[in-house]
């Protein structure tokens, strides 16, 4: 009997460290995960993860090793859609055809799918519909804890995440940033905060600030971008206020709004170039926390080393426990660190008096 169970937690500490170390080697990879926004149904969801999948093997595959799937969130924006929908139908009661059709399309979560010409009338309904509705609120909504359960599970995974709202949907990124920069520690204890490994790309802004607080005191993880034709957006910045249009975009004849995620940002050249940009820069600056359980050394010197080479630091744990991170450590070193015969002798001549350190514990 005390065989079976020595057995059974060899096996299960076996697994733990091989999942602590799977984590950490996992630093230097890039995962999208997306929140939708308003007039977004299940299959446009689905349909716009597709397309970020397609956008990220596109832009971002010669610059990151990606995760092949895009993750996200579904959020149904039941509150808001409700009152959109109420102020929306009262507005049909008034409207004439062409206004009729704009807001059944709006309604059905089609507005992408509309080709009629630009118009006055258009712009005009959209702007008398989002005049009549408050700004929207995120309180006790469980489309919101379903988003930050499962954008956790994917920190957990130790890779660099970039959450990317749209719409509506960044509200909801807006508050997982918060939430999670306050709450969140990694698997060594340290804090998300301190390390940060979650990134933020809003496109189509309805939001005051770009990120929110976290926003603010760390716009090097920011990145966002709004047309200056998205109707919709300039609908919000007229009535309850948003960060300014960026983007000088051209009318879109598979988008007369300018808003769709896809057709208007993800599609067209300029946008797709400015919105991949951001993502490069925002992983690049995204920090992991300590790497030294990535490999364990043979030394009398060295217990373990770890690196990221996207970061450029590498860390070791020396005989001692203290564990040191070293930065600008080129990736060429850190591979003749892996495979020098002498560990100790290696870090001596080429990385002790090198390069800046900080201790880490």
């Amino acid at each position: 009997m005390n065989k079976v169970l020595a057995s059974i937690f060899i096996t299960l500490f076996s697994i733990s460290s091989s999942y602590a170390a799977s984590c950490e080697e996992n630093v230097d990879k890039v995962k999208i995960f997306y929140v939708n926004g308003m007039f977004t149904n299940y299959q446009k969801f689905g349909a716009n993860k597709a397309h970020l999948m397609g956008f990220q093997k596109k832009y971002l595959k010669s610059d990151f090793e990606l995760y092949p799937f895009v993750d996200g969130s579904y959020n149904n924006t039941e509150v808001f859609y409700q009152q959109f929908q109420q102020v929306a139908l009262q507005k049909y009661e008034e409207a004439g055809p062409i206004e009729k059709e704009i807001i059944k399309k709006l309604l059905r979560g089609t507005v992408d799918a509309f080709n009629d010409q630009d118009s006055e009338v258009s712009k005009l309904l959209i702007t008398k519909i989002f005049s009549e509705l408050d700004r929207y609120v995120i309180v006790g909504d469980s489309d919101f804890s379903t988003a930050k359960v499962r954008l956790t599970s994917n920190l957990n995974q130790c890779a660099r995440v970039i959450l990317v709202g749209h719409s509506q949907g960044n509200f909801y990124s807006n508050g997982l940033l918060e939430s999670l920069y306050n709450e969140y520690m990694h698997k060594d204890g340290s804090s998300i905060s301190t390390y940060p490994m979650l990134s933020y790309m809003g496109i189509a802004l309805p939001t005051s600030v770009a990120g929110g607080s976290v926003g603010v005191a760390r716009p090097d993880l920011i990145g966002h971008i709004t047309n200056d034709n998205d109707y919709i957006m300039s609908a919000v910045r007229n009535n309850i206020g948003a960060v300014p249009a960026n983007y000088d975009a051209s009318f879109n004849f598979s988008d007369w709004t300018g808003h769709g995620l896809t057709e208007s940002y993800l599609i067209p050249s300029g946008q797709a170039a400015v919105i991949s940009n951001h993502m490069k820069r925002i992983a690049s600056n995204l920090v992991p926390p300590s790497l030294h359980k990535q490999v364990s050394v043979s030394s009398s010197a060295i217990n373990s080393i770890g690196y990221s080479k996207i970061s450029q630091v590498l860390d070791v744990e020396f005989s001692d426990n203290d564990v040191y991170r070293y930065e600008g450590v080129p990736e060429n070193v850190w591979n003749n660190f892996q495979s020098a015969s002498s560990k100790g002798k290696f870090f001596n001549i080429n990385i002790k008096n090198s390069y800046s350190f900080t201790k880490l514990n």
